[in-house]
C-alpha cells in the first residue's frame, strides 16, 4: 500500500508516471530485446533464436525442443515486441495472459537465465502497461524489476548483461529530477548517474574481452544511449560499434533517430530506405521515414506518412503524422489539404506521446513559413543556409508575437552554436529566453540547455550549472523528461 500511495502522490503532483518513471528507459529507447545468455549458458537453439528478435521474424522463434525457461524467456520477448510494434491495445489484452504465464514459468525456474529473464520480464511488462496508461500497475512492475535487477547484480557480478541492466537503472534513476527521486526514494528506488555510466561502459568492455558475443548488440545500444543522452557525445552511433542497422528494423529506427537528431537527415532517410523488414510489419518506420522525408521536402516523405496512417493499428503518432503532412502541403501551397491535416491534428489520434502533444500545441497557431523553412534547413544540416535565410529578414519583419520571436532567436542560436560561434550563440539564446518569458516550451528549455553545454565546454561551470538548473524549473511541455535528464547530467558533471 505504501508503494501505491507514493505513486498516487506523484500523480497528484502533476507528474505522469508513464513518462516520469520510465526515464530510465529513455537511455535505452530500444531495450526491447536483451541477450541474457553467454557462450556456455543456454542451448544453441535458444541463443540462435535471438537473431530473429532483432529482425522481428517472430514466427521463426522455436516453440518446442528447448528447456521450459528458455522457451518462456523467448515468449516474453516475442510478445513484448509484437505488442510494442503493433501498438494495439486489443493485442495487448489478448497477449497479456500468455506473457503472465511465461513470467510465472521463469519465476518458478532456477539459475542465471531464469533470474535474468525474471528481471527483464517485469521491466518489459511495466513498459507495456505504461504504454497503455496503466500507470500504477506499471510502477509496481518497475519496482519488482528494479529489485530483481539489483539482486542479479549482486549474484552475477561478472555477467555483462546483468551489469549493463543495472547500470541503466542507476543512470536512469540517477538522472531524474530531484523531486521525482525524492518520491521514488520513499519506495526504495535509488540511482547514481556516474556509477551507472561506469557500469554500462564496463559491461560493454567485458562483452568484448570475455567472450560474451551474444550480448554485444544490446550493450552497444546502452553505451551509445549513455553517450548521446548523458555525455553530450553527438557523434556516437551504432556504426562505431560495427553494427549494420540496415539488417534490423529495430536497430534502423534507433540509428535513424540518432542521425536525424544530429542533422544528418539524408543519411537517416537512406538508412530507412535500405532497411530489411522480414518479420512483422513495423509501421513506426514509415512514420519516421515520413517525418524525415518531409524535412528533406521529398514527396516520398508524404507517401510514407500516408502509409503509416493506413498500417498503424494504434493511436500513437497519429496527430504527429498529420502535423508533418500539414507542413508538407503548406509548403507545397495546397491550402485545402494543409487545412484538412491541421484539423485532423485536433480530431484524430491520442495525445499521450510527446510528439502528439507537440503537434496538438502547434496546431493552435498558424505556421510561420520563414521559421518553418529555417527549421527544415537546420534539420537537413544546412546550417549556413539556415542562418542566411533567418537573417535575410529581421525578426520584427517575420514574427507576429513573442513566441515567434523566441523561435527566431532560438534557431539562430542553434546555427551559431553549430558554427562554433559560441559567444554569439549564447547571446541569441538569451534573447530567445527573454521573448519566451514564462511560457513553457521545448525551445525555451533547449535554449537554456544549449547555453549550459556551451558554458560547460569553455569551462565556465558555475554559469553552466545555473543554466542547467533553470531547465529543471519548467516541467509542463512535451519532451521535458529528456531535457531534464540531460540538464541533471550536466549538473552532475559541473561539480
Amino acid at each position: 500500500m505504501k508503494v501505491i500511495a507514493s505513486y498516487a502522490h506523484i500523480q497528484n503532483q502533476g507528474m505522469i508516471v508513464r513518462s516520469s518513471l520510465f526515464l530510465c528507459f529513455l537511455l535505452l529507447g530500444s531495450w526491447v530485446v536483451v541477450f541474457a545468455q553467454n557462450n556456455t549458458s543456454g542451448s544453441k537453439t535458444y541463443r540462435d533464436a535471438h537473431a530473429h528478435l532483432w529482425t522481428l521474424n517472430l514466427q521463426a522463434i522455436p516453440q518446442t525442443g528447448i528447456p521450459a525457461v528458455e522457451q518462456a524467456h523467448l515468449k516474453m520477448m516475442a510478445i513484448f515486441l509484437e505488442v510494442f510494434v503493433r501498438d494495439n491495445e486489443s493485442v495487448y489484452n489478448e497477449k497479456l495472459s500468455e506473457f503472465n504465464d511465461a513470467l510465472s514459468q521463469v519465476k518458478k525456474s532456477k539459475g542465471y537465465i531464469a533470474d535474468y529473464a525474471a528481471a527483464e520480464g517485469y521491466l518489459l511488462r511495466a513498459m507495456l502497461k505504461a504504454k497503455f496508461n496503466q500507470n500504477i500497475r506499471a510502477g509496481m512492475d518497475l519496482y519488482s524489476g528494479y529489485r530483481k535487477a539489483k539482486s542479479n547484480y549482486a549474484t552475477y557480478p561478472s555477467a555483462p548483461p546483468v551489469i549493463g541492466m543495472w547500470g541503466v537503472m542507476e543512470c536512469g534513476i540517477g538522472s531524474l529530477p530531484d523531486q521525482i527521486q525524492t518520491y521514488l526514494g520513499l519506495v526504495g528506488f535509488s540511482g547514481d548517474l556516474e556509477l551507472g555510466m561506469e557500469l554500462v561502459e564496463k559491461a560493454y568492455r567485458m562483452s568484448k574481452t570475455r567472450g560474451w558475443k551474444h550480448s554485444e548488440n544490446i550493450l552497444a545500444l546502452a553505451l551509445v544511449s549513455v553517450k548521446v543522452q548523458l555525455q553530450n557525445d553527438e557523434r556516437a552511433d551504432l556504426q562505431d560499434f560495427g553494427i549494420d542497422a540496415r539488417k534490423s528494423p529495430v536497430m534502423a529506427a534507433i540509428e535513424a533517430k540518432i542521425l536525424f537528431d544530429r542533422n544528418e537527415s539524408a543519411q537517416a532517410f537512406k538508412l530507412l530506405s535500405e532497411t530489411k523488414t522480414e518479420g512483422i510489419p513495423f509501421p513506426y518506420l514509415s512514420y519516421l521515414q515520413g517525418r524525415i522525408g518531409v524535412t528533406l521536402e521529398l514527396k516520398e516523405g508524404a507517401e510514407a506518412l500516408h502509409t503509416y496512417l493506413i498500417t498503424n493499428e494504434g493511436t500513437s503518432y497519429i496527430k504527429s503524422t498529420h502535423r508533418y503532412l500539414w507542413w508538407h502541403y503548406f509548403l507545397k501551397g495546397d491550402v485545402a489539404k494543409a487545412k484538412k491535416h491541421r484539423e485532423y491534428i485536433v480530431s484524430k489520434g491520442a495525445s499521450v506521446t510527446a510528439p502528439d502533444q507537440l503537434a496538438l500545441h502547434e496546431a493552435q497557431d498558424e505556421l510561420n513559413v520563414h521559421l518553418l523553412r529555417a527549421r527544415l534547413l537546420f534539420d537537413r544540416g544546412k546550417i549556413s543556409e539556415c542562418l542566411n535565410h533567418l537573417t535575410s529578414k529581421k525578426a520584427a519583419e517575420v514574427c507576429q508575437n513573442d513566441q515567434e520571436m523566441g523561435s527566431y532567436y532560438y534557431r539562430m542560436g542553434r546555427c551559431l552554436q553549430q558554427l562554433n560561434r559560441n559567444e554569439a550563440a549564447i547571446n541569441r539564446y538569451k534573447q530567445a529566453v527573454k521573448h519566451f518569458g514564462n511560457t513553457e516550451s521545448f525551445e525555451r528549455a533547449n535554449s537554456l540547455l544549449q547555453m549550459g553545454i556551451i558554458l560547460e565546454e569553455i569551462n565556465q561551470c558555475p554559469q553552466a550549472k545555473n543554466a542547467y538548473q533553470e531547465v529543471l524549473k519548467f516541467k509542463n511541455y512535451p519532451f521535458n523528461e529528456g531535457q531534464h535528464q540531460k540538464a541533471k547530467a550536466g549538473i552532475k558533471r559541473c561539480k
